[in-house]
């Protein structure tokens, strides 16, 4: 009798739907959120290793990706993969770019690739405004002071894009982003050994925003 209620009560728990978080206005958070969106919009400049994967519902296993992140206020994001190849993205005011360190870096404008790629720049702005007017938020803080906050499309061109956007962290620290892409698609990508401020010197801006000189 004992084994069968709590096989009973396993089921149960399965059951029941996790804890949602509870609504989160960007900008105007509560007290207790008001020291990490002051870190996040700080607009330091970053340096950070990442890791990337893309899941897809044709494919078993996720494809898997490595690089170094580099964000600064003034001039955009860059993406450099190291592996399985190298290859730059850069993400600037005036469009994406993208190429191979030996090649020249071109465009992908009006791509579903772009649109992505410049949530990424919108996030690590942290541009608040942009941010509020564009998604519906729920937010849970945990006593260590970890934190997820996840963004749901309000309707318009980018519900036609993704479910839902997770970002997890701690303190002032962007750790984890995950896309939730429509038709089982996700791109998740994990932060580690993040600098800040680490401002952009002339040999990294050569190699890591060839874009600036591209015509």
């Amino acid at each position: 009798m004992a084994k069968g209620l709590s096989t009973l009560f396993i089921l149960i728990l399965a059951w029941l739907p996790a804890a949602a978080g509870e609504s989160l206005q960007l900008d105007a958070p509560p007290e207790a959120w008001k020291p990490v969106m002051e870190e996040l919009s700080a607009g330091e400049p970053i340096r950070s290793r990442f890791e990337e994967a893309r899941s897809n519902p044709f494919h078993r296993l996720p494809k898997r990706f490595e690089g170094v992140i580099r964000w600064d206020p003034e001039i955009g994001l860059s993406l450099y993969y190291f592996k399985p190849s190298e290859l730059i993205i850069n993400i600037l005011p005036r469009g994406v770019f993208a190429g191979r360190p030996d090649q020249e870096i071109e465009p992908i404008a009006g791509s579903e690739q772009e649109s992505v790629m410049l949530l990424f720049s919108k996030l690590f702005n942290w541009d608040v405004s942009w941010l509020a007017r564009n998604f519906s938020t729920e937010g849970e803080m945990g006593e260590d002071g970890n934190w997820k906050i996840s963004l749901r499309p309000d309707d318009g061109d980018l519900a036609g894009k993704l479910d839902r956007i997770d970002l997890e962290g701690q303190g002032g620290l962007l750790n984890r982003i995950l896309l939730d892409l429509r038709n089982g698609r996700t791109v998740e990508i994990s932060l580690s050994g993040q600098e800040r401020p680490a401002p952009v010197d002339e040999t990294e801006l050569k190699e890591f925003y060839p874009a600036l000189n591209a015509q």
